[in-house]
């Protein structure tokens, strides 16, 4: 899905282990289609490599895993600008996400990064 600029919505299969590198990177939707703005990670993902998400905009993520899968580095869901995103994660998971290396970069939850990991309660 590198740099596909029409990407308004998709689906990531049940059993999907790894989002690898770049996988998404630049895909911002674009023309008469609105910016992907919300992905559903599966239960099966364990692995989010380098800038999977950069560049997208995505500002929901809907994390069904447990556990929080291994990320590369910071720049995984997003590109390191300021700006809010939405992590939601399973209440049974929440404090594991917030302590977990790397994603506690995301769990700032002030004004100035703007960014929360939050129990999802839908």
């Amino acid at each position: 899905f590198m740099n596909c600029y029409a990407l308004a919505s998709v689906t990531l299969p049940a059993g999907l282990k790894t989002i690898d590198a770049m996988a998404f990177w630049m895909s911002t939707g674009g023309g008469q289609r609105p910016p992907l703005k919300t992905i559903e990670i599966p239960a099966s993902v364990t692995h989010i490599n380098h800038e999977a998400f950069c560049g997208t905009g995505i500002s929901l993520f809907i994390m069904r895993p447990l556990t929080p899968p291994v990320l590369y580095d910071r720049y995984s869901l997003k590109d390191g600008s300021i700006g809010t995103m939405v992590i939601k994660v399973p209440p049974e998971g929440l404090e594991a996400y917030k302590t977990a290396w790397t994603w506690k970069s995301y769990g700032y939850d002030n004004e100035f990064y703007g960014n929360k990991i939050v129990a999802n309660t839908d």
